[in-house]
């Protein structure tokens, strides 16, 4: 399966859809209201400015060639009217970097959009299912299942308030005999906080392992530093 356009056009649709739901907000849940229609990228005030995130992929059923770290980093150009906000994302460096369309008008971040699909592209590829179909048990827990947290993180030396938000798709998924048992109990962790740039500040899919303390399967994406100009 080839997940670059995949990957680009969930990025785009997502950057367009969110601003216009952004006047039904309270029709969806808190998490999704946090996650899709919150303006994430008020604080990255400024064209030129860069936020940098590291991904780490971890698991024992990757081969060794697929464990690694690299980054992800996202670029304003264009500072616009009522929190939106245009520019470009990277996602991966060298070999490994994936296409990304850039936005021209989000409120969101896109960096979200791309590890979410990230994952469920790798997921339909392990599990031989269609894309839509974990697409769609994310969307239905995030709307009716989140666990959410108020939580105190430290970023850049300082605490800062913020939220948790844990969910389990394919726990109560009563299709899940289609795929490994060991996604079962996989889950999703967003942490986000209106005090740093971007909104994201950590994200992340683990599935754990039944039979030893390392995951079987573990992405996790976290900010790591934003360059203004």
């Amino acid at each position: 399966m080839n997940l670059k356009p995949s990957l680009a056009a969930l990025a785009l649709t997502l950057t367009v859809s969110l601003s216009a739901q952004a006047d039904n907000r309270d029709e969806f849940s808190k998490a999704n209201q946090m996650l899709f229609l919150t303006p994430h990228m008020d604080a990255l005030d400024e064209a030129g400015t860069t936020v940098h995130y590291r991904y780490e992929r971890s698991g024992t059923h990757q081969e060794p060639e697929n464990v690694f770290s690299d980054h992800i980093s996202l670029t304003i150009t264009d500072v616009l009217e009522e929190s939106f906000r245009a520019g470009e994302v990277q996602f991966f460096t060298g070999d490994r970097e994936r296409p990304f369309p850039g936005f021209r008008q989000a409120r969101g971040n896109p960096v979200l959009a791309g590890f979410l699909q990230h994952d469920v592209n790798r997921m339909s590829e392990a599990a031989g299912q269609p894309v839509r179909y974990f697409q769609n048990r994310i969307k239905t827990v995030l709307e009716d299942e989140p666990v959410i947290e108020e939580i105190t993180f430290e970023y850049e030396g300082e605490d800062v308030t913020g939220h948790r938000i844990t969910v389990t798709p394919y726990k109560g998924d009563s299709d899940r005999n289609r795929y490994d048992r060991e996604f079962w109990e996989k889950y999703y962790t967003f942490t986000v906080s209106e005090d740093v740039p971007g909104f994201i500040y950590q994200l992340e899919a683990v599935a754990p392992n039944s039979d030893a303390e390392e995951p079987y399967y573990q992405d996790i994406l976290t900010l790591e530093s934003i360059e203004r100009p």
